[in-house]
């Protein structure tokens, strides 16, 4: 058993040079945007100045093949990470659902009423945060009302 297929070679060169290209275009398109947000004759106003004092170039937006490079390792990363698998979310609400139907079989009457004072103290909770949020202050979860 080989450590490298040689097969794939032509495969991953096609990828790489793919993975270049839409990184080249996508470094172009958005310097392309940032010309045209930042130029003073079209006055795009708070835009245009909230853009150049987050990337505040001299004149242009101006990048080389080590960004290029760069911006596709990136892409490759991010893409390479693995997502959940399909239907993920509903399994795990199953279980839960499924989990507190036993509880309630198995303790009864105790177990119900545990819940619903779980249940209300979630909604304390939630009402103190949501006020802590429009007073702009954070909300201490240990205290309750």
């Amino acid at each position: 058993m080989a450590i490298v297929a040689t097969s794939r070679f032509l495969d991953s060169l096609v990828m790489a040079v793919f993975l270049m290209s839409l990184s080249a275009l996508m470094l172009f398109l958005f310097g392309e945007f940032y010309s045209m947000i930042v130029d003073p004759q079209k006055n795009f106003g708070k835009a245009g100045m909230v853009l150049q004092r987050i990337f505040p170039f001299k004149r242009s937006f101006d990048y080389n093949l080590t960004h290029i490079l760069l911006f596709s390792i990136l892409v490759c990363l991010l893409s390479l990470r693995e997502a959940p698998p399909a239907g993920y979310e509903e399994e795990v609400a199953k279980d839960k659902d499924s989990k507190d139907k036993e509880k309630e079989k198995a303790g009864g009457a105790a177990a119900a009423a545990a819940k619903d004072k779980d249940k209300e103290k979630e909604k304390k909770r939630g009402s103190s945060r949501s006020r802590a949020a429009d007073n702009g202050t954070a909300a201490d979860p240990t205290h309750e009302d």
